[in-house]
């Protein structure tokens, strides 16, 4: 087995692998899988955003690219406009030089998309987001309306805090859950309603601190309760104190149930989690309607892909970050209606692009230069050529080339690393990447308890983060919220809820286990040195059902 170029460790190489590869006319790889996600994952900045102003209109935009580094930004009206034209950046290829060198040459001189948004209402301050209306620090999300702090976000309306949830409304708090109506800290739950802090229920109405119920109404920890009971357990959730108390009760409680080893539903011949209704997917994670895939995450309909993260309804892609309605893309960031291309970043509604940086709706461009067909048809097995000779091609593009640093960029949320970590590790680490600190104009401890207490004119105050001390505020759209639904003021930013969320979703590799119950193998992302009791789906089954 071959040794990781950057990590150093073994890593297989398999016959399934080595057919893709030939299959698509690359060189296998030389980074291990976990080393290559890193790499793409330098590629996707969703939240750490900046204010800068558009190169061509001089409009104020939040950008994904700090105004004092490298990059220009440019804001999505003028991206799409007639303002501009990209192939005014563009330069001979040089067979003298390194491909990489020349590449890193034009995304600096050419400008960069701030955010990546298609046809959205009022979300200026969200990223990675479609179609959605009124939303607020809102990334990866699609059709969603009403709602704020919140990551893959599909159709959901007027909900806070929700990761990886659709067709949820009024909900707030939500992890990997499904058609939830009225619902507060609810993790893979479906079809729930009126019903707080839950973890793997179905069709549950009027149900708190509950795990592993189907079909049920009224119940506290999992037992029948009246109306007062119910009544008492409302009022107190009310206030944070209150909340605090009871989220550390079901935690407790929960604790004593058995978790299943893995969330996959449906998905035959895979190994992951987060699969549903997927065939033939290998070490792959979240994700939908795949087949025949190796190493993806975060996905949707997807067929014969590698090495992928961040897309959706493409098929032959590999080495790609970020995307959707592609085909047969290779090493490629930002490839929506992406086709035939190499080694392109945010060129969208594109075709047959090869290093061409923020080209939209061109054909046959290498580094943003235009060819006939013919000649860009002679062209690029020269350049690959050239790219296999410098060690190039095969690869994607180089971290020392990246646009963002690791604690930037979406690698610090999958592979938590401190700075020392990542220094050491050879990746790149940014300091001040932007929050202020110790300007709040009031104390965690003066913000009322209870939620029916909180007067309308704290949306002008500063408040500090009780887990990192950046400062954060309320807005309004946020208080009205809260108000509606009895959600106490949150002692949190937005980034250490994130964090939070992301935790409790688990981040964590597979790893080699036994079922609790009955002792056989299993994949899980619970570690054996962690306290839950893990079922295979067998044993799960008829414990719950």
């Amino acid at each position: 087995m071959p040794n990781c170029k950057q990590c150093h460790s073994q890593f297989e190489i398999t016959d399934r692998d080595r057919e893709f590869y030939e299959k698509i006319d690359v060189p296998a790889p030389t980074w291990c899988p976990e080393c290559r996600q890193i790499r793409r994952l330098l590629w996707r900045n969703e939240r750490t955003l900046y204010q800068v102003k558009c190169v061509l209109c001089n409009k104020q935009i939040i950008s994904s690219y700090d105004a004092n580094g490298p990059y220009q930004s440019v804001c999505v009206q003028c991206y799409y406009s007639d303002k501009w034209n990209p192939l005014r950046y563009g330069q001979d290829f040089d067979f003298n030089r390194p491909f990489f060198e020349q590449f890193d040459e034009l995304m600096k001189k050419t400008p960069q998309l701030n955010t990546v948004s298609e046809g959205n209402e009022n979300c200026d301050y969200s990223n990675c987001i479609g179609h959605s209306k009124d939303c607020y620090l809102c990334f990866a999300s699609w059709e969603s309306e009403k709602t704020m702090y919140s990551r893959w976000s599909f159709q959901n309306k007027e909900c806070a805090d929700v990761f990886r949830s659709k067709a949820c409304q009024l909900s707030y708090e939500l992890i990997n859950s499904v058609n939830c109506y009225n619902t507060q800290h609810v993790q893979d739950s479906e079809n729930c309603t009126d019903s707080f802090f839950l973890e793997n229920c179905k069709n549950c109405i009027n149900c708190f601190g509950c795990k592993n119920l189907n079909n049920k109404e009224n119940q506290i920890f999992n037992k029948p309760a009246t109306d007062t009971e119910i009544a008492v357990v409302k009022e107190k959730l009310r206030s944070c104190s209150g909340r605090e108390e009871f989220k550390k009760k079901s935690t407790k409680f929960f604790i004593t149930l058995p978790h299943k080893a893995s969330h996959n539903k449906n998905a035959f011949n895979s190994t992951g989690d987060y699969l549903f209704n997927c065939d033939n997917c290998t070490e792959c994670r979240s994700g939908e309607k795949g087949e025949n895939l190796q190493y993806l995450y975060e996905f949707e309909n997807m067929k014969d892909c590698m090495d992928c993260n961040m897309h959706q309804d493409s098929e032959l892609l590999y080495e790609n970050v970020s995307g959707a309605f592609s085909n047969r893309s290779l090493f490629c960031s930002i490839s929506a209606w992406t086709n035939f291309s190499y080694y392109s970043s945010t060129c969208i509604h594109s075709d047959y692009m090869f290093g061409s940086v923020s080209a939209p709706k061109l054909k046959h461009c290498i580094l943003n230069k235009q060819y006939s067909e013919k000649k860009y048809n002679e062209l690029v097995p020269r350049i690959i050529a050239h790219m296999r000779e410098t060690g190039e091609f095969g690869e994607f593009f180089p971290s020392k080339i990246a646009p963002f640093a690791f604690n930037e960029a979406l690698s610090i949320q999958f592979f938590s690393k401190t700075k020392e970590e990542t220094i050491t590790e050879g990746w790149l680490w940014k300091d001040n990447i932007g929050g202020t600190y110790g300007k709040e104009t009031i104390k965690t401890v003066a913000i009322p308890d209870c939620i029916n207490d909180v007067a309308r004119d704290i949306i002008q105050e500063v408040l500090g983060c009780a887990e990192c001390g950046k400062n954060y505020k309320i807005i309004k759209q946020e208080l009205d919220f809260y108000q509606k639904q009895g959600i106490p003021i949150p002692h949190k930013c937005p980034d250490c809820r994130f964090a939070r969320r992301m935790v409790a979703y688990g981040i964590e590799s597979l790893t080699n286990s036994t079922c609790d119950k009955c002792q056989k193998k299993i994949q899980t992302t619970y570690a054996p040195d962690r306290p839950e009791i893990v079922y295979c789906e067998e044993c799960y089954r008829k414990e719950v059902y």
